[in-house]
């Protein structure tokens, strides 16, 4: 399980990917979603403290302030 700061949080980021070139992952492929950044639009997203944020094989989502 990872905490995502709210502060990290923008419009369209980070991204909860569901599928990858059209098609659902499965649970082997990382699935069934993945939390991910664009971490090749920015160095801030470039970061071991991001990276650690990126999971994948998500089954609860939470949200709480």
């Amino acid at each position: 399980s990872v905490e995502i700061p709210m502060e990290a949080i923008r419009d369209g980021v980070p991204i909860m990917a569901y599928t990858i070139d059209g098609a659902e992952f499965s649970r082997r492929d990382k699935g069934p979603l993945w939390i991910v950044f664009p971490y090749d639009s920015s160095a801030e997203y470039q970061t071991e403290l991001v990276y650690g944020w990126s999971i994948w094989q998500l089954a609860t989502l939470t949200v709480a302030e």
